[in-house]
């Protein structure tokens, strides 16, 4: 019976040094739980963290996104708007360019005939110049005229008034004489 005290004491001491090692085990199993259980809530709380900040950053970049958008928007009508202006200018500019050409051989043109007309305008000038020397010659002559005519004409009148007055003397004359005569026959 001792025996089986002691086996029974041995057996229960055995079965006390198992619990106890299967309690160290578990007591260190559960340490070992908690602490992954604490690092593995550490890291979610980190993620958590990352992940709040991620999300807040994604936010950032949406609405950066959005603003890009807008501003690609934005710049994409402007772009449009100068392409039309461009297309605008370059119409303006190859009219420009026409009518810089047209005038161009307009003002040509307009040179030959300045010079045409110039050339023409001195010999106008050379023909007025003769014209005028050709006037004054002529205003001479018709001066010289003049004076001859007049003192002609005053010579004509001086002649004509002497031949009235000769004519009406003769003619006082031829009366006297008639008278004469007539008075000479009655007598007979």
């Amino acid at each position: 019976m001792k025996s089986e005290f002691f086996e029974k004491r041995d057996n229960s001491e055995e079965l006390h040094d198992l619990q106890n090692q299967e309690l160290a085990k578990l007591k260190h199993l559960l340490l070992k739980s908690e602490k992954e259980a604490k690092e593995l809530q550490i890291s979610r709380d980190s993620h958590l963290a990352d992940l709040i900040q991620s999300r807040d950053r994604n936010d950032e970049l949406e609405s950066l996104l959005r603003e890009s958008t807008t501003t690609i928007h934005t710049a994409e009508a402007s772009l449009k708007q100068v392409t039309a202006e461009k297309e605008s200018l370059n119409t303006c500019k190859s009219a420009n360019e026409a009518t810089i050409k047209s005038l161009s051989m307009d003002n040509s043109s307009l040179r030959e005939k300045l010079s045409c007309l110039a050339l023409d305008l001195q010999k106008t000038r050379s023909s007025l110049s003769s014209l005028e020397n050709t006037y004054s010659s002529l205003i001479e002559k018709y001066e010289a005229l003049k004076h001859n005519n007049e003192t002609i004409l005053a010579q004509m009148k001086t002649e004509n008034a002497e031949r009235e007055s000769l004519i009406n003397h003769l003619e006082d004359k031829l009366k006297s004489m008639e008278q004469r005569e007539n008075t000479d026959k009655l007598p007979e």
